[in-house]
């Protein structure tokens, strides 16, 4: 939905990119796919730290750090959001928020406002992105060397490169200032298939879960019902193979 939406935005089809509808469907997808890494990047870290510490296995330290990281990604995206409402829908202290050409109309300065907004939101994001795209490469290759198949690096290099490049692609789609439909494309590569592969690891772990007699360990045996038991039961399941 929100790539059709950018490739009428972006074809002018419709001539939106200032209102907050359009900010909803563009922007607030690029956290939602955030935060779905996020839940994988502390999954793969829980599972290297697990062994040191016992306290970890309980389902509820996953819960709340995903809780709390995925809070403040919202609380970023809501300040944004009201920034938005202020400085572009309102147009209130325009003249403060940013420098332009004299002569600028207000459709002009409403428009660059709404750049500038979206440009500081993707780089705060991208930053973030960067954190947990390293942490899913690292971590996952790290924890694919003690296990036998393609699962868990699979799992780990779609789903970081994925998060790493479509940042990137968004930061500079909105700093080079020139909306164009076919950058619905990019987000084929960067967003869609990323979650394609992701989406399949999962379907194929919890099938070859469930069909187990004998579960590799009584904390896998709801292994779609939490990531971070997901995750535990791609390593396992590899290693088992």
């Amino acid at each position: 939905m929100r790539s059709v939406y950018l490739f009428l935005v972006a074809g002018e089809v419709l001539a939106a990119s200032t209102t907050l509808l359009t900010f909803w469907l563009i922007d607030f997808p690029l956290i939602c796919y955030l935060i779905g890494n996020v839940a994988i990047s502390i999954s793969f870290l829980l599972l290297l730290l697990r062994p040191t510490y016992t306290v970890l296995y309980r389902p509820m330290v996953f819960r709340v750090s995903y809780a709390i990281v995925s809070t403040v990604l919202i609380v970023w995206f809501l300040l944004i959001l009201v920034l938005f409402q202020v400085l572009v829908i309102q147009g209130e202290d325009a003249a403060d928020f940013c420098t332009v050409q004299e002569g600028t109309t207000d459709a002009e300065q409403r428009s660059e406002n709404a750049r500038i907004l979206r440009l500081t939101y993707q780089l705060v994001v991208g930053a973030v992105a960067l954190v947990v795209g390293g942490m899913e490469l690292v971590l996952g290759l790290y924890l694919a060397k003690g296990v036998i198949g393609v699962l868990v690096p699979l799992m780990a290099v779609s789903s970081s490169l994925g998060v790493l490049l479509d940042s990137i692609a968004w930061v500079v789609y909105t700093a080079v200032d020139a909306p164009t439909p076919y950058f619905s494309v990019v987000l084929l590569f960067t967003e869609l298939l990323p979650i394609c592969v992701v989406a399949s690891v999962a379907v194929v772990t919890t099938l070859r879960t469930s069909g187990e007699t004998d579960p590799p360990s009584h904390d896998f045996k709801s292994a779609a019902s939490d990531t971070s038991r997901l995750v535990s039961s791609i390593t396992m399941d590899s290693d088992s193979t």
